[in-house]
């Protein structure tokens, strides 16, 4: 065994050698098929062909505005002096990174009973949007954040209709959604938020509170 092992030692080393020659001869032919040159400078970079060389990433595209189109649900005191109503709300996104948006949100809708009371809503949201995670070109996310909310009431008092003063007021909202990447500049997405405006006192009158759901359908254009 070991007269064998002697005669067989000398011989591993120029196989190897053989062998690893043949592989990066294999290699080198491969890539010169491919268009990709190589250069035996280790300190130079090897020039590599991009598959895809007119895409462009969804992050380079920050900016996108969108339209939301669904139902406004009255919640809390809000619905005694309104009913649920389709609505449009408008959004701006700005992608700050890969895994968070800021989402700004407008709405303006009113709510009429036919007793003649009813509810006027609008609402200026600033939200921050956090990615759940991606599958392929849907991106399911949650969201929260403060508003500036300007609810006002025509309601019941005394067997008289009587108005309340429009007052600016803070508020909270959060929400849940996900976003379906169409191609590069054009997305659709789903989306149920809730937005909970703090209490706007009146004089002379009860205070005027409540909150509301919104369930909407969203399209957005990417820039």
């Amino acid at each position: 065994m070991n007269q064998y092992n002697k005669m067989i030692r000398p011989l591993l080393l120029p196989f190897f050698l053989s062998i690893f020659s043949a592989i990066v001869s294999f290699a080198q032919t491969t890539n010169e098929k491919d268009g990709i040159e190589i250069n035996d400078a280790p300190d130079q970079d090897i020039p590599r062909k991009s598959k895809n060389t007119n895409s462009t990433s969804k992050s380079e595209k920050k900016n996108a505005i969108g339209l939301g189109f669904g139902q406004t649900i009255l919640l809390g005191d809000y619905r005694d002096h309104g009913d649920n109503k389709l609505g449009l709300d408008l959004f701006y996104q700005y992608q700050a990174s890969y895994s968070f948006s800021l989402l700004t949100n407008f709405h303006a809708t009113t709510h009429k009973q036919d007793d003649g009371q009813k509810m006027d809503l609008k609402g200026l949201v600033l939200d921050i949007k956090g990615t759940l995670f991606d599958f392929d070109s849907f991106t399911p996310y949650i969201l929260g954040g403060l508003g500036l909310y300007w609810p006002k009431a025509k309601r019941i008092e005394g067997n008289q209709l009587i108005d309340s003063k429009e007052k600016m007021v803070f508020g909270i909202n959060t929400g849940i959604g996900g976003d379906l990447r169409l191609n590069e500049e054009l997305s659709f997405g789903l989306l149920g938020i809730y937005n909970y405006p703090f209490k706007s006192n009146q004089s002379n009158q009860a205070s005027l509170k409540g909150s509301y759901a919104k369930l909407m359908f969203l399209f957005y254009y990417h820039f």
